[in-house]
């Protein structure tokens, strides 16, 4: 962020959450054991602290963006659209939206999520990447105020990150705004099984 602009970054600071001690300053996570073994009682325990210089912090997409909204002229940015159709004329490439409006542009960075428009015109449409398909993938959320994690999981576990592996899954936790929250994310964990987690402290 930084190379592009520091005021990118500054504005990243504004609103990012980072590892809340001190000496987790330069941690990106802490990866713990999930479970035990049949031999050894190991679940929480430490086996590997990855380090990078700037540490690791989140921030709410929505946040950000309008940290990013404030660095640039009034009335450049527009949300609410959704591209239909584009075409290049040449020296102008020509948009529509689902809204009706329309706008030439010089160009256009095709960033617009998985039912992307911009890929089916670069692509074709029936190139294969510009379909979506389920990859199998998928992740359970849960947040709680910090106060009840560190009641249930104690403050060093509750404030910082830390990824727990287990057979055939993980579990990644961390701190959000600005500490005040913690999330935990269950990638590809039925709901049953994280709601009776979740009521369980965790």
């Amino acid at each position: 962020m930084n190379l592009i602009d520091p005021s990118v970054k500054e504005g990243f600071d504004k609103v990012a959450t980072s590892n809340q001690w001190e000496s987790y300053s330069d941690v990106w996570f802490d990866y713990r054991y999930g479970q035990d073994t049949p031999t050894e009682k190991r679940t929480g325990k430490l086996f590997h602290r990855l380090r990078c210089r700037e540490g690791q912090a989140t921030s709410h997409r929505a946040k950000f963006l309008d940290e990013m909204i404030k660095l640039i002229p009034p009335k450049i940015a527009h949300f609410g659209k959704r591209l239909v159709d584009m075409d290049d004329r040449g020296d102008k490439i020509h948009l529509r939206f689902k809204d009706g409006t329309e706008a030439f542009h010089t160009a256009v960075v095709g960033c617009d999520g998985i039912k992307s428009k911009v890929r089916e015109y670069v692509l074709g449409a029936d190139d294969p990447a510009v379909h979506a398909v389920f990859t199998g993938k998928y992740c359970h959320r849960g947040l709680a105020p910090m106060s009840e994690a560190i009641d249930a999981l104690g403050e060093e576990l509750a404030v910082n990150n830390h990824v727990y592996l287990g057979k055939g899954g993980h579990v990644i936790t961390f701190p959000i705004n600005k500490g005040k929250t913690f999330n935990g994310e269950l990638p590809n964990t039925p709901p049953m099984v994280f709601r009776k987690l979740v009521s369980q402290g965790y």
